[in-house]
């Protein structure tokens, strides 16, 4: 069962690709590193399920590869400790949810 969030938080969209990790925004936009797309949200109500299609265009370098997509919930102002992304769990410390889907580039 899905609670409210009810302490301030950032929120992350992300790609983990052979080439680097790269944030993307809503509008489609994709930048190299790990940037939070909103920053202190207060609080917000369950359920807070979106589904994100975002235009990203996969290079063609990429085909048969696997590429990670991660939604990620973490305490306003800090980052967990891990030293890759595909370390990140929900158990992660200042984790307060996440979502990640890997998928093989066609």
């Amino acid at each position: 069962m899905l609670k409210d969030i009810t302490q301030p938080f950032d929120y992350y969209i992300l790609v983990e690709t052979p080439a680097g990790v790269y944030t993307i925004y809503m509008n489609g936009r994709i930048k190299k590193g790990i940037k939070p797309l909103y920053r202190n949200v207060r609080r917000y109500p369950a359920p807070y399920f979106k589904t994100v299609y975002p235009k990203v265009r996969i290079p063609a370098s990429m085909k048969g590869k696997t590429i990670t997509f991660y939604a990620a919930v973490v305490e306003a102002g800090k980052m967990p400790p891990v030293k890759k992304l595909s370390d990140l769990t929900p158990d992660t410390q200042y984790v307060i949810m996440l979502d990640k889907k890997p998928v093989i580039v066609n």
